[in-house]
């Protein structure tokens, strides 16, 4: 399993920021990049995660978990077995006391159409956002708190990539800022902005890398690759 630690390593060797006495890019600026590039990769590739649904005391609703993206499947346990989508349109017919062993989804919640027992669990097998490296920070020291890095080993280099160019675009912006009041000659011409031009390098690569992978495909709620 990959950590933060590596992580950093290898995002140091990418952006020549080895130096010993102080990084151009802090420990905070590289995390929150990197968690940036995670929720980006889950669009085209989520987690395949579970977890247990408490049942609401309604009987008919569950909170879904705080890193939900969309369903595949859900499992009642007691009766064996799983619920189907529900499939609504406008001018169709829904009743509040159907019995169905069916679900569906909106915001943070699901809902059920028939009772559950308080009492009992659901399986929910779901899509969920890469989670996130997390840290603390206390009189300006930051302290990973959470290390692990769980996303499939082919995404990591491009991950490293699109992180380094997310780093470089607020230094992009600086040196064009400027630059802005120069005459044509100092400022530019054609544009000259190295910063600028490596942060697109690393996008393009991102894009070229993740292109050999293809997309995730979440049709009928099973993951198909």
């Amino acid at each position: 399993m990959l950590t933060w630690n590596e992580i950093d390593t290898r995002l140091s060797s990418f952006l020549d920021d080895t130096s010993d006495v102080k990084a151009t890019w802090p420990t905070r600026q590289r995390i929150d990049a990197w968690n940036l590039a995670q929720s980006v990769l889950s669009n085209h590739t989520a987690r395949e995660s579970s977890a247990e649904l408490a049942v609401d005391r309604n009987r008919r609703s569950a909170v879904l978990p705080g890193d939900f993206m969309e369903a595949s499947m859900l499992y009642d346990p007691a009766a064996g077995m799983f619920y189907h989508q529900a499939n609504f349109h406008h001018g169709g017919v829904r009743w509040d006391d159907d019995e169905n062993y069916t679900y569906w989804t909106w915001g943070s919640v699901m809902y059920l159409e028939r009772s559950v027992s308080f009492s009992e669990k659901l399986t929910l097998y779901y899509f969920a956002h890469w989670p996130s490296v997390e840290y603390s920070e206390t009189g300006g020291a930051i302290t990973v708190t959470k290390s692990d890095v769980l996303i499939p080993s082919w995404a990591e280099l491009p991950l490293l990539h699109l992180t380094a160019g997310t780093l470089l675009q607020p230094h992009a912006v600086t040196s064009a800022m400027n630059r802005e009041y120069n005459i044509t000659i100092d400022s530019g011409k054609p544009i000259d902005n190295s910063r600028a031009q490596q942060s697109k390098e690393h996008f393009w690569w991102y894009a070229q890398l993740l292109a050999l992978h293809p997309a995730q495909s979440r049709i009928g709620g099973i993951a198909k690759r």
